[in-house]
């Protein structure tokens, strides 16, 4: 999927849709999409206020929009209540809140090996499910 271009206006149903899915990320990325998109809060004051560079913010917001677009997002935000509770939690950390495995496995209390298991698995029935994991 193309990424978002913050150089341009952002179509408002797109700016819709990914707010909605936003409710799925993590507190902070959420509220950082909440800003610039709905509340206007323009890139300067955000870096302002993280003490990071405009830059390095609007790339983050760019990331962030492409994470909630991608299809695996979709399938983990749609199909994570069928998962069972190890697995929802390896899939909202790796697919919902853009953890590495690693970073997920630590934060989880799980080895490395049970997060690849895990979402060797998720990507497999993503696939089984019409999504190119």
């Amino acid at each position: 999927m193309a990424g978002v271009d913050l150089r341009r206006r952002v179509e408002p149903g797109l700016v819709e849709l990914i707010l909605l899915r936003a409710e799925f990320l993590a507190q902070g990325d959420r509220a950082l999409l909440e800003a610039y998109f709905r509340r206007g809060v323009p890139v300067e004051e955000l870096a302002a206020l993280e003490g990071r560079t405009g830059r390095a913010v609007r790339r983050r917001i760019t990331v962030l929009c492409e994470r909630v677009l991608d299809d695996m997002f979709v399938y983990v935000m749609r199909s994570r209540e069928r998962f069972g509770t190890k697995r929802r939690r390896v899939a909202e950390a790796v697919y919902l809140w853009g953890l590495s495995r690693r970073v997920a496995a630590v934060r989880l209390g799980m080895s490395l090996y049970t997060v690849r298991r895990h979402c060797d698995v998720i990507e497999e029935l993503a696939r089984g499910a019409g999504v190119a994991a």
